[in-house]
């Protein structure tokens, strides 16, 4: 109860508008409860947005990486990338953007995962699988540690901002139209290379 309490106020307040007795009173409990299982608000913090981050990333990374490379067309294998990735973090909005931001701004945290972050684990276990795929599709002259990052952000910032860099009201096209103009513009952007 903890747990789904300190996740759905962080998700939805951030590391900094959510006190341990917000936790506590959400959750049914008091206050020193949360303290002798958690220790700290970081440390809260930590355990249920970090740890539910990377339970979510590496469980998306083990089903993308059963595949074996060149199984599909590179379209069908970038459609399922791409689709994995935009769910994965359109599900996880809230407690993505509360990690960022705790990266960023929270003297606890800032510089602290740079090299830990679940983000940047899951990118490196990318580039191998994304290596794997371009040497059995075929793909030369790709730079796949960098073609990762870009193809990554481009996901990322599409699922994580749908509000402000998609068209509003009629116009705005759904989920399935978005993986498809991702995937075009990846595999032609990436393969088509000479």
């Amino acid at each position: 109860m903890i747990v789904a309490a300190a996740r759905d106020l962080f998700g939805r307040q951030g590391f900094t508008n959510t006190a341990v007795k917000d936790v506590a009173d959400r959750a049914g409990v008091v206050e020193i409860v949360v303290y002798r299982i958690f220790g700290t608000k970081a440390q809260l913090f930590e355990e249920v947005i970090f740890g539910q981050l990377v339970e979510a990333i590496v469980g998306w990374l083990d089903d993308w990486s059963v595949r074996d490379p060149g199984d599909a067309s590179s379209w069908e294998s970038g459609r399922a990338y791409i689709e994995g990735v935009y769910r994965m973090v359109s599900a996880n909005r809230g407690q993505i953007l509360a990690l960022l931001a705790a990266e960023a701004f929270e003297p606890a945290f800032a510089g602290q995962r740079a090299t830990s972050s679940p983000i940047n684990q899951a990118l490196q276990r990318i580039e191998s699988l994304v290596g794997r795929e371009a040497q059995a599709q075929g793909w030369r002259s790709v730079d796949v540690a960098l073609a990762t990052r870009v193809t990554f952000s481009m996901i990322f910032s599409i699922a994580m901002f749908p509000d402000t860099l998609l068209p509003p009201g009629a116009e705005r096209p759904d989920d399935d139209r978005v993986i498809d103009e991702m995937t075009a513009f990846m595999i032609h952007g990436v393969s088509g290379r000479p």
